[in-house]
């Protein structure tokens, strides 16, 4: 995916997770701090080299959410500001997030796959 891909998707993103996150965060955060969180799940993916140019698109790439969230709530830690998001903000952003990418295509959903099957 082009680098221009995932600029518009974040602002589409960012539109969905503002809208549809938990009740109790609406209007409570900047476009700036989601954006922060979802730059910080992209490293997380860039550092296990989901990007790199030598992958297979087609593969099938399972993701951990428990995973993800530790990795991002310790670059939240790391980089100082889980005082402004702590680890409750960051699931819930993380969780509409991941809506998102399934509502858009980016993710199958494999549990509703799987109870579809059933």
């Amino acid at each position: 995916m082009a680098e221009d891909q995932f600029e518009w998707l974040d602002k589409e993103a960012i539109a969905y997770i503002k809208k549809n996150i938990f009740p109790e965060y609406r209007g409570k955060l900047t476009d700036n701090q989601i954006q922060y969180i979802l730059d910080c799940e992209y490293d997380y993916y860039e550092d296990l080299g989901y990007f790199d140019d030598d992958n297979d698109e087609d593969r099938n790439v399972e993701i951990d959410e428990d995973e993800v969230f530790e990795a991002v709530c310790k670059r939240v830690e790391t980089d100082g500001r889980i005082e402004e998001l702590p680890s409750d903000i960051i699931g819930a952003i993380l969780d509409a997030n991941y809506q998102f990418c399934i509502e858009t295509g980016v993710f199958d959903d494999e549990e509703e796959e799987d109870s579809e099957k059933a």
